[in-house]
């Protein structure tokens, strides 16, 4: 019996749509990090009782407990030869009256995973060459300590792995109180608003803490802390003692890397992405353009159904007044429908050789049922996952 293949004008045809969108996940996380001692990432949906709604870049320093540590190291180097801004959120605790120690944010040389000295020394003690805005709430003075400070919540300007402010301002010139200023109580569970902004023209280190100007340290640092080096490395420590508290820090964003880093996303025609997520912790709102293809432009996470390859910006005001923007690419491919050479007629019961599992366009699949011999049968082929085709017969 001669089983023959039918013409190319009567071929049965059962095209079967199937989208195959590939996409990753697309929150702002901004950078990667290496963690030591108690510090670890806790991420947007781990915050609880603290907040809610702080993105994905946020690490415990230290949990409410005595005698801990941790520090956050970030992989980006910073040269100082440029402008930036770190802008984060920072939660101190609840423990006006017996918390402790406080956090630090420190620019050191090289990007290896220490941890310094506790207590006073606010898990930075000892870390040098190095520079520090201190955020300190607990008061050592007068409980045979030798550090001046004032007896309040302050933040402070140290110097190489030093906490006595005394010391720092004999390396820097000028009295203590250039290089140190009290501020309202921090432990007051509640996230507080820090920006650091490095100004390269005129060598100035501004610190701000809750939209205000705090801190303002002028100095060629790039030379004269790090000898020229144009790699100088950032990040987060912190300590409790005998008195203690929960210490968290939230990223917002850091100038000198590519924005918040919402990954560019491929998706199929006719897709919608649902995971690209701009939230940033103290952004009060968000634009995006344009605005074809977006389901809610006025959201940190719309529906996107792009017809056609699309970067969309985002601009997000915070609760300074600042605005940052973002841009995210989406990347539309068309459907392939995969096609197939013809398979020469067999007699019934002779061999069948396997069909092609890859198309004449490149589109890797597998076909289905499996192979009969014995009488005429519509195969279909259906591509693997990760490719933006239909199926085929």
């Amino acid at each position: 019996i001669l089983i023959l293949n039918p013409s190319a004008s009567t071929r049965i045809a059962l095209f079967i749509l199937t989208v195959i969108c590939f996409q990753t996940a697309s929150h702002a996380q901004t950078l990667s990090t290496v963690q030591n001692g108690s510090a670890q990432w806790v991420g947007n949906d781990r915050l609880a009782p603290w907040a809610t709604n702080k993105g994905d870049d946020c690490y415990q320093i230290t949990p409410g407990q005595p005698g801990q540590s941790g520090a956050v190291w970030y992989n980006h180097p910073i040269d100082f030869s440029n402008s930036f801004t770190i802008s984060y959120q920072a939660f101190f605790g609840v423990g006006f009256i017996d918390g402790a120690d406080g956090m630090a944010l420190v620019f050191k040389r090289d990007n290896s995973n220490v941890l310094g000295s506790t207590g006073e020394g606010i898990g930075y003690g000892g870390i040098s060459p190095s520079m520090i805005f201190e955020f300190d709430t607990y008061w050592n003075s007068g409980k045979g300590d030798p550090l001046a400070e004032p007896n309040e919540d302050h933040v402070a300007f140290n110097w190489m792995g030093n906490p006595n402010h005394n010391a720092t301002a004999s390396a820097l010139g000028g009295p203590a109180s250039n290089f140190y200023r009290s501020v309202p109580n921090l432990e007051d569970n509640s996230f507080h608003e820090v920006k650091v902004v490095w100004e390269s023209g005129p060598n100035l280190l501004k610190l701000y803490l809750d939209c205000e100007l705090q801190l303002s340290i002028q100095g060629d640092f790039k030379q004269v802390a790090f000898g020229g080096d144009s790699s100088v490395y950032f990040g987060f420590v912190g300590s409790t003692g005998n008195q203690f508290n929960a210490q968290l820090v939230c990223f917002n964003s850091v100038s000198f890397v590519e924005g918040l880093d919402i990954p560019d996303t491929t998706i199929c025609e006719g897709a919608t992405v649902t995971s690209i997520n701009a939230l940033t912790p103290s952004g009060t709102s968000y634009s995006w353009s344009p605005t074809t293809g977006v389901s809610n432009p006025n959201i940190s996470n719309p529906t996107f159904t792009p017809t056609t390859t699309t970067t969309y910006t985002v601009s997000i005001s915070d609760v300074c007044g600042d605005v940052t923007t973002e841009d995210v690419t989406i990347t539309v491919n068309p459907i392939v429908d995969p096609s197939f050479d013809p398979i020469n007629a067999i007699c019934e019961g002779d061999i069948l050789d396997p069909l092609p599992t890859t198309s004449n366009e490149g589109i890797t699949g597998s076909w289905s049922p499996a192979l009969d011999n014995t009488i005429t049968t519509i195969y279909t082929f259906t591509p693997d996952a990760g490719q933006c085709a239909d199926t085929a017969t």
